[in-house]
């Protein structure tokens, strides 16, 4: 059953995995427009939508049932949806009029039956479609949102563009396409002051354009409106036409007003009556004005008055105080020169006896120049992380890590290929973004084999706004740099002195700013750009154990890798970012399960430095995203052909291979894609063009990239 179903939304609930799912009621067959039959779908006539984020209870959706795969015993339906597309509701107003009656019926609160679908097309007696439109619902009726009101799209719909649909003894209305396609023009359907004002603008600068006088100011809108009138049926003209032909309504109404008004002010104030009581009103607020001046007048007499008063008080307790600091200043002075003599006597008689002058130092030792008993800021040493040799037990064959880490993995009851991505990943000089509950120990699996265990986790918060946050900072009271709790920079200054490699993990690098902390450590430590800033030499003292590490460099014996983690503390990955890295599940379908034959601990051991296991193939690369020339940016495909060859050695057919990079690059890029519509029509595009073995289970990879990465 492929043919394309029109259903509405009966239910959603969250699963117990913490998943939004839904159900939905099919109700036509779009492609025969006809009525379907429950027993169609068994076992309940409803079909079973998983991971259902868009779905809104009562809403109408598009859909392609397909067998049910999901393995949960609570579901009893055999289908389930596949594909869904929200369907455009058309909210049937041509009963009110033609558009404008409709925006003036809105603007004052329609009344309806129902509540009305949030965002639905309105179709007026002039047979158009406008919208789609966000239309609230409230006290006073249903009126039309705020925002984006000045440039609303309409089309004339086709014949069989308009459908109907019945459910729950409601029948509603639905646009049959999938897309509405390009407009047949707009409507300006916000308030009177902003359209008179863009109106008004318009006619200006068309009326400059034409060579019209703008001393004519009263003949401005009507030349204006004439020009764009004759100017054919372009809907930016008529949409401009709109506006100006509402806008000279509007003023010529004002107009009409503003001369009735005058000419009945003018008869009124001749009346005897009202010129008597003008003159008796006239005569009062002059009264009251005087009483008013008198009164302020002898208010701000009275408060310079009382100001006067404070001042001579002040003064005199002033002269009180400096009195008193001048008898206090003499006395200081006397005692200073009392102090000043004891402390002479005092040297004297201690000069001549040795053991005195011991006796005295410490009643001495503060009054002697050139001294100072304030506490010394603690001095830091750099370089607290100890130095590493290779270690005896090295590899320098795929053969041998293969070995190792299939073991290893499969004791940990852990995929045994997802390791190939990672090793590739480093080879092509990419950054590795593991994602999954299990992402640190695969990191640890790897370190335990090709590093002899050395591994430094950092925690990243959201705190780190800049790529130096991750080494430290500079305490500008101490004039010290302070480093990281985690020690990296220590780590890096022991790596230039050691041999052998070791691994850095940011663990859960999406909780901060990737584009502001991540992206510039990443160009530095796998692009080589140049070194990294940390502080400028002249912010530390020369003493400062750090002052030589104001610019870093990041050691090629480093290995840098990074875990991505789901959260509503997360932010999105900068696409940058995603351009120069490899994308690893570990939580996946074929996670594999415990090996009972495979407990046994694997050793330590590294990866020989001199060996060429961690260079990529000079040549080659580029196959796998060949079928997608044009559809992905060349970042995406450079990435791609470094990872391809980054996988030289491991014996992978073709078809892995380049399962292997649609999975490690093309998923991510997918995945970054922001627009909905967009991300759906790349995928499907991507999946025809890589055919039905690779294609498969793109969605669902997108899916779950999707939730890592936005």
């Amino acid at each position: 059953m492929s043919q394309t179903h029109l259903g509405v939304v009966t239910g959603t609930k969250i699963d117990k995995r913490g998943e939004p799912v839904a159900w939905v009621k099919p109700l036509v067959d779009v492609e025969r427009w006809l009525e379907v039959d429950p027993d169609d779908f068994p076992t309940r006539g409803y079909v079973f939508w998983a991971q259902a984020k868009d779905a809104v209870r009562d809403a109408l959706v598009f859909f392609r049932p397909k067998d049910n795969t999901a393995k949960m015993l609570d579901l009893k339906d055999e289908f389930m949806l596949a594909e869904p597309h929200s369907a455009l509701e058309i909210l049937d107003l041509r009963s009110i009029g033609k558009a404008e009656e409709v925006r003036l019926a809105l603007d004052s609160g329609l009344d309806l039956p129902t509540v009305p679908p949030a965002k639905p097309l309105l179709w007026t007696c002039e047979n158009i479609l406008i919208g789609p439109v966000a239309l609230v619902h409230g006290p006073e009726g249903t009126t039309l949102e705020k925002n984006n009101r000045h440039r609303i799209r309409f089309f004339h719909p086709r014949s069989g563009d308009v459908r109907q649909v019945s459910h729950d003894g409601l029948t509603r209305h639905v646009f049959a396409r999938t897309s509405l396609g390009a407009p047949d023009g707009f409507v300006d359907w916000d308030d009177d002051k902003p359209v008179v004002r863009r109106a008004l603008e318009f006619a200006a600068d068309t009326a400059k354009k034409s060579g019209s006088s703008l001393e004519l100011s009263k003949h401005l809108v009507d030349e204006a409106a004439e020009a764009i009138a004759g100017g054919g049926s372009n809907p930016e003209l008529r949409w401009r036409l709109n506006e100006l032909e509402r806008t000279r309504s509007l003023i010529e109404s004002l107009r009409k007003n503003a001369d009735l008004a005058g000419e009945v002010v003018d008869a009124l104030r001749k009346h005897p009556l009202v010129e008597k009581e003008l003159e008796e009103v006239r005569a009062t607020e002059r009264k009251a004005a005087r009483e008013d001046a008198d009164k302020a007048l002898t208010d701000v007499r009275q408060e310079i008055a009382r100001l006067t008063e404070e001042r001579a008080a002040a003064d005199a307790a002033l002269e009180t105080v400096r009195r008193s600091i001048k008898e206090a200043e003499h006395e200081g002075l006397r005692k200073a020169a009392e102090a000043e003599e004891r402390i002479r006597v005092s040297i004297e008689t201690a000069v001549r006896s040795v053991p005195e002058l011991v006796a005295q130092i410490a009643i001495l030792k503060p009054f002697l120049g050139g001294t100072n008993s304030a506490p010394q800021p603690r001095v830091f040493s750099a370089g607290t992380h100890p130095r590493w040799k290779t270690g005896q037990a090295t590899i320098s064959s795929i053969r041998d890590l293969r070995i190792r880490m299939s073991s290893l993995l499969k004791s940990m009851g852990m995929s045994t290929p997802v390791y190939q991505r990672l090793h590739a990943a480093f080879c092509a000089h990419l950054l590795p973004c593991v994602g999954g509950p299990r992402a640190v120990e695969l990191l640890k699996a790897y370190a335990t084999v090709a590093t002899a265990d050395r591994i430094k986790v950092v925690q990243v918060t959201g705190t780190l706004t800049e790529p130096g946050d991750i080494f430290g900072k500079v305490d500008p009271a101490r004039s010290r740099f302070v480093p990281h709790a985690a020690g990296l920079i220590d780590v890096v200054l022991a790596a230039r002195e050691s041999t052998g490699l070791m691994l850095v993990v940011l663990d859960g690098a999406n909780r901060g700013a990737t584009e502001s902390y991540l992206l510039p450590l990443v160009q530095t430590a796998l692009r080589r750009s140049g070194p990294l800033a940390l502080f400028h030499p002249s912010a530390v003292s020369a003493d400062d154990p750090y002052k030589p590490c104001s610019l870093i460099e990041w050691p090629e014996n480093l290995l840098l890798a990074v875990t991505l983690v789901e959260g509503p503390t997360t932010l999105p990955v900068a696409p940058d970012l995603l351009a120069q890295s490899v994308l690893i599940e570990t939580d996946t379908a074929e996670d594999a399960p415990v090996s009972q034959d495979s407990q046994t601990a694997v050793g330590a051991s590294e990866i020989d430095p001199s060996s060429n296991l961690l260079k990529p193939a000079a040549t080659g690369g580029g196959a796998a995203l060949e079928s997608l020339d044009g559809a992905v940016s060349n970042a995406v495909r450079h990435a791609a052909s470094r990872l391809e060859r980054g996988f030289t050695g491991f014996p992978n057919d073709a078809a892995a291979l380049q399962s292997e990079i649609v999975k490690g690059v093309l998923v991510p890029y997918l995945a970054s894609i922001p627009d909905a519509d967009e991300r759906a029509g790349a995928v499907s595009n991507a999946k025809d063009a890589l055919g039905p073995r690779i294609g498969a289970g793109l969605e669902e990879a997108v899916s779950i990239a999707r939730r890592r990465l936005a």
